[in-house]
């Protein structure tokens, strides 16, 4: 019996000395794989150097640092105000793994980040990342980097930034820039006076159901829910501007749009998305809006939409790609031009056109 327990103590010690050297082994090739990107395109990044776990490039000229890189094996991350005697100005994630062409074939997959809470210093102006490429695939914004992000910590003393219940603002409140990727609330209320929602603000956000955004807000930038868990969304009244790719492959059930807007490739590989409301104002339906929404049934579409009937295939689908066209009604007012397109786009395409007032 005492053989056998010692050969287990034996055998288990080992199984953790070797799992320690495989994770050192993956954290200097990770250090070493970053080190070796700012070396190979030192005209590109600057001048960089290392320090308590932080990569970061630096001027001389104005005594500035970003910070490119950090430890993510922990679950709060602490930005330092200065860095070598050089004041942190902004946190700029890269994706050096994409980007160098010389890595070794037996590269360790790159682990997921443990982070959960990331605390701003004052001294910070930019909070980004450069679009990463991690277990999950490729992805935009500080959400492809820190995929387990629950909240953004911003120091009182700050004059740029500020956060508000763990979501990253502008100091000004006035554009909301990024919502962390496992943000623990289910609705997220955007806070009042709010005017805009930054590029990939909302993307690979994967616990929230519900976006409430107040009437302030004039701009959504593109790709702002991408890949995100989101079903329903309150729309503002007097949006602007609604960039492309705005909804990617989102969750996204139904949706009511307002505003003098445009849509474009808006709700591709919306996979979920039956309903579509477009309000009075709405100036445009481009090309491969709803490309890929097989469930799709019912569009309403005001009067002041032109030329549909010539850019329906590329509206709705494209080569036969599924969306079951004789399914969707589009729902549309008497004087419309997509009313008057109705006995072509019925014997067509067998989409069924119903009058609204």
């Amino acid at each position: 019996m005492k053989c056998k327990y010692y050969l287990c103590m034996m055998l288990f010690s080992f199984m953790v000395l070797f799992h320690q050297y495989s994770l050192v082994k993956a954290d200097e090739t990770e250090s070493t794989l970053t080190q070796k990107y700012f070396k190979l395109y030192a005209d590109m990044t600057g001048k960089w150097d290392e320090k308590d776990g932080f990569i970061y490039r630096y001027s001389e000229k104005d005594n500035h640092a970003v910070i490119v890189a950090m430890n993510m094996d922990k679950k709060v991350i602490t930005i330092p105000e200065k860095i070598d005697g050089k004041t942190v100005t902004e946190v700029r994630l890269s994706d050096v793994y994409g980007r160098l062409v010389e890595a070794p074939a037996d590269l360790p997959e790159w682990p997921i980040p443990k982070v959960e809470v990331l605390k701003i210093p004052k001294t910070v102006k930019k909070v980004n990342a450069d679009g990463g490429y991690l277990k999950e695939g490729y992805g935009s914004g500080m959400q492809s980097f820190l995929m387990n992000l629950k909240q953004f910590d911003v120091a009182s003393g700050n004059k740029w930034l500020k956060s508000y219940k763990g979501i990253l603002y502008t100091k000004n409140g006035k554009k909301l820039i990024s919502v962390p990727r496992k943000y623990t609330a289910k609705t997220v209320k955007v806070k009042k006076g709010t005017t805009k929602i930054a590029e990939s603000a909302f993307s690979c956000c994967t616990n929230f159901k519900k976006v409430i955004l107040p009437d302030t807000v004039k701009v959504i930038e593109q790709n702002a829910f991408e890949c995100c868990s989101l079903n329903y969304i309150r729309m503002p009244r007097k949006l602007k501007e609604l960039g492309s790719y705005a909804f990617y492959n989102s969750a996204l059930k139904k949706i009511t749009v307002y505003g003098k807007v445009e849509l474009d490739l808006t709700f591709q590989y919306c996979k979920k998305l039956k309903t579509v409301v477009l309000k009075e104002g709405v100036k445009k339906l481009g090309e491969y809006v709803f490309f890929e929404c097989p469930k799709l049934r019912s569009v309403t579409v005001p009067k002041g939409i032109k030329n549909l009937g010539w850019y329906i295939d590329s509206i709705f689908y494209h080569r036969g790609l599924k969306c079951n066209l004789s399914k969707i009604t589009i729902k549309t007012p008497k004087n419309s031009e997509m009313y008057k397109e109705r006995k072509f786009l019925k014997k067509r395409y067998k989409i069924k056109v119903k009058v609204i007032k």
